[in-house]
């Protein structure tokens, strides 16, 4: 973390105006003479899920993006706040067996003291029956609408009629972010989405393992889907993006576990 001032707008001696930016946990002295500061923060990405089954190459759905929050609240001189920066969630993890299913985790919140919360990315989830979810973008703690980018939905690759099925979407976007992207569409590509406020909190891509076919990509943060030709993406670190959907690699026989997710950050800003 640290510290940057800027000049103030007018004359010689007024104020300035600061910041100082969390990238890990840690604590925020509240400086002499200042009352209410301004906090923004990203809470973690969710971790992208994994599925795999032997007659049909399922895949997992991305985790969705840290949720976001921007809040002035009143404060004391001299006190010290803790600051809890989100880690981003675990991704489903591969396996080896003929029908094997594992779900991403929840990416962690962003707090500063008991003020400001912005809440974790939802966990993408490893497949089940015909449909692989991308998880659902975080809730500001203020209302809970979403505010990170949604993950995307896997694909399923039938190893009978070799069709991959597009019956898998992404869960709704955040209002301040849209979904990372398919693991496939009716034209057979990965759709890209837009993740949060400044470009962060993207949600991550869906996988796909039909090998003409296009992943779904992760954007501002969020981690790619996997692909039979390509590893899982995890959500950028302090972007507080959504990890990707994981994958069976059929071309190297290997089980690419799902992404796991960006750590949130958090910034304090106040003139004095």
């Amino acid at each position: 973390m640290g510290i940057s001032t800027f000049p103030a707008s007018s004359g010689g001696g007024a104020a300035s105006a600061k910041f100082e930016a969390f990238f890990a946990t840690g604590s925020f002295t509240v400086p002499a003479g200042v009352t209410q500061v301004e906090v923004e923060a990203y809470a973690g990405g969710g971790g992208g899920g994994f599925y795999y089954r032997s007659d049909m190459y399922g895949t997992g759905g991305g985790g969705g993006g840290g949720g976001y929050i921007k809040q002035a609240v009143a404060v004391t001189p001299g006190a010290a706040i803790a600051v809890t920066i989100g880690a981003g969630g675990a991704g489903g993890a591969g396996g080896n067996s003929t029908s094997f299913r594992n779900n991403g985790s929840n990416g962690g919140d962003s707090t500063f003291g008991s003020l400001v919360r912005a809440v974790g990315g939802g966990f993408g989830i490893g497949g089940g029956s015909e449909l692989s979810f991308g998880g659902t973008g975080g809730g500001m703690y203020s209302n809970g609408s979403p505010a990170g980018g949604g993950g995307g939905g896997g694909s399923l690759f039938d190893l009978e009629t070799g069709n991959t099925q597009a019956e898998a979407y992404f869960q709704s976007s955040g209002s301040q972010g849209s979904a990372g992207g398919f693991g496939n569409n009716s034209s057979g590509k990965g759709s890209r989405g837009n993740g949060g406020t400044n470009g962060l909190a993207g949600g991550g891509g869906g996988a796909c393992q039909n090998a003409s076919l296009t992943n779904g990509l992760g954007s501002d943060g969020g981690g790619d889907g996997g692909k039979s030709t390509s590893n899982t993406g995890n959500g950028e670190q302090n972007k507080a993006g959504g990890g990707g959907g994981g994958v069976f690699r059929a071309g190297v026989n290997t089980f690419s576990s799902g992404g796991t997710g960006g750590s949130g950050v958090l910034i304090v800003r106040w003139v004095g």
